[in-house]
């Protein structure tokens, strides 16, 4: 035999050349979500190097079939947690250190009015202690924690006034080290912007304007009386303040879905949603723990335990606050007064060094200065001395003060055709450029399966102009409708009070406008 096919009979039998088997069972993607298993448990065992070669050669095909998001990573590497070895060892949660953190968790959780018998799940502080680890042994992760400490002893005197005459405990402003790490300027890409994260809807409802000429998300001390506010409302409504912080980050609306989707009543817990529902997203899920995390590693007395540099307070009794306008006005007082740059270090930890003074941009900055130095400071630029006087409007309505526009209405003399058809009468679609089997199956909401046996399919594909049957699940008025002049379909589901989307591909026009004299199919459920 050719010693050709024997290596290559050889390298098959090992799994070399297809690892899921010649038959074609198991596809390229298993064989890259394997390595993406082998490649977290190198990082775990510290083998970075090989970890690194591995990604670097996949990487093309990992991106092209979407396999890097942080849910898959993260359900891979609980899957397939790391083997502890004796290198590992250092790892591990000392029995010490285990005990002071479950004791933190208690203090937190009655400081923040949680129940007080209420049992924590195991899994729960495991969670926090993974969270811990990370942020003490990552250098990455690390290096991001001092940063944000190093703000936050400067950021948690000026902001936590408002926090506490809410109620909560001054710990609770740690929350913004997952959020944005004390940065008043970070934005998400998801679009939240500021050290609070707002979005733009929420932050017009709390009183911050948000136009193109102005966006307040990023003004530090009337966003952070926003945040309290919010953060307020969300307590009430939700009577916890774990499942206040989950809203925080995903909104409350998904945080009612999962309660809606436990069956016990009584127990109403954010431990019971995270783990007897799946609504919350990953990220939101683990976004608790972490600040629990944040707020143990946080504390003065507990930083420097965990490996963090130990960075103090500035005291009450030798400095005064003032708010200004902008931080680019500190040159101005520099210049103007007795203000010297290594008392603005002293007392305003979130400056590292002199040289970043002179970079500064940041709106509504709250600035610690002398006693002494007050009255000369306020007389060379506008401030306020007190921050606590930022007044934020009550929860509202965005379109409160906006007149009702008009309801958009059709024009009957362009219906060319309108007829009901009942409940399980036959209905002949004719299929449009770019739909599918499954989009059709949506639209129309049946079953694919049924769509390929009315029709008597044999594949699922679909061709332009083919005649499918469809057996009505429920009663609808089929309208035909020519277009009287150019219109969007945003415009034309506004009229017929349909979906813009089911519009465009019930008809699948080339372009997003409809033209004049275009005829378009519109279904309107009967009541």
């Amino acid at each position: 035999m050719n010693k050709f096919i024997v290596l290559f009979l050889v390298a098959l039998n090992i799994g070399l050349i297809f690892p899921a088997g010649i038959n074609g069972r198991y596809t390229q993607q298993d064989s890259l979500s394997a390595g993406l298993h082998k490649m977290i448990l190198r990082l775990k065992a510290g083998d970075k190097k090989n970890a690194f070669k591995w990604f670097k050669a996949h990487y093309y095909e990992l991106h092209k079939r979407k396999m890097l998001s942080d849910s898959i990573l993260l359900r891979l590497a609980e899957k397939y947690p790391a083997r502890q070895t004796a290198d590992s060892g250092h790892v591990k949660i000392k029995a010490s250190l285990q005990k002071l953190i479950k004791n933190e968790i208690k203090r937190i959780t009655n400081e923040m009015g949680e129940k007080r018998n209420g049992k924590i799940p195991d899994a729960f502080v495991e969670e926090i202690e993974k969270y811990i680890i990370l942020y003490r042994d990552n250098a990455k992760f690390h290096s991001f924690f001092n940063r944000a400490l190093r703000r936050s002893r400067k950021y948690v005197p000026a902001l936590k006034k408002y926090f506490i005459d809410k109620g909560f405990p001054e710990e609770i402003l740690y929350f913004v080290i997952i959020e944005s790490g004390f940065n008043p300027n970070a934005i998400s890409p998801a679009g939240a912007a500021g050290m609070f994260q707002f979005m733009p809807g929420t932050a017009k409802e709390y009183g911050l304007e948000v136009n193109s000429s102005r966006d307040e998300r990023f003004f530090i001390l009337k966003s952070g009386a926003a945040a309290a506010e919010y953060l307020k409302d969300l307590y009430l409504e939700l009577g916890s303040i774990n499942l206040a912080l989950a809203s925080y980050n995903s909104g409350p609306s998904k945080t009612r879905r999962a309660l809606r989707a436990l069956t016990d009543v009584t127990d109403r817990s954010f431990w019971a949603i995270h783990q007897k529902s799946d609504v919350l997203k990953t990220e939101t899920r683990n976004y608790v723990p972490q600040i629990y995390a944040a707020i143990i590693m946080a504390r003065s007395q507990n930083s420097e335990y965990f490996g963090f540099d130990t960075i103090s307070f500035p005291k009450d009794s030798i400095y005064e606050m003032v708010r200004l306008p902008s931080a680019k006005e500190i040159k101005k007082l520099l210049i103007k007064t007795s203000l010297t740059k290594q008392e603005i270090l002293k007392l305003n930890p979130d400056i590292e060094d002199s040289g970043q003074i002179e970079s500064l941009d940041m709106q509504d900055y709250p600035l610690f200065v002398p006693r002494s130095l007050k009255n000369d400071i306020m007389d060379v630029v506008p401030v306020v001395s007190k921050s606590f006087n930022v007044s934020v409007s009550p929860k509202k309505k965005v379109s409160k003060n906006k007149k009702k526009k008009p309801l958009f209405s059709y024009d009957k003399k362009s219906v060319l055709q309108s007829r009901v058809i009942e409940k399980g009468d036959t209905l002949i679609y004719l299929v449009k450029r770019g739909n599918t089997l499954h989009m059709v199956a949506r639209l129309f909401g049946v079953a694919e399966k049924d769509i390929i046996k009315w029709n008597h399919l044999r594949f699922r594909s679909l061709r332009k102009g083919q005649r499918l049957i469809i057996r009505m699940p429920d009663s609808v008025k089929r309208i035909v409708y020519k277009i009287p002049e150019k219109i969007s379909y945003n415009r034309l589901g506004k009229q017929f009070l349909q979906p813009a989307g089911k519009l465009r591909q019930l008809n699948r026009f080339k372009s997003a406008w409809l033209a004049k004299d275009d005829t378009v199919f519109i279904y309107l459920p009967v009541k």
